[in-house]
């Protein structure tokens, strides 16, 4: 617990891009998508609502899955972080 603390006071003020986590790209016809990877075990995907990226608002809660064990999951919308492709 006390990792976890520690953990979400480091990383609240920190932006998507401060941080060095592994991503791929994926692509469905002109669509390429950036997913940014963290951790392993059981996968968690975070989807953002419409007009917001899964980084710095799901920081801290993706950091906290990690810490319990889970591989999270975080496609990032067209036009955030490389993220491409039409909006239709």
């Amino acid at each position: 617990m006390a990792t976890q603390n520690v953990l979400a006071q480091s990383t609240s003020s920190l932006s998507t891009e401060d941080f060095k986590w592994p991503s791929q790209f994926v692509r469905k016809g002109p669509a390429n998508l950036r997913v940014i990877v963290q951790g392993s075990g059981p996968t968690v995907v975070i989807l953002p609502s419409l007009g917001r990226d899964s980084g710095d608002d799901f920081n801290y809660f993706s950091s906290s899955l990690v810490c319990a064990g889970y591989l999270v999951l975080r496609p990032q919308p067209r036009g955030i972080l490389g993220s491409t492709g039409p909006m239709q």
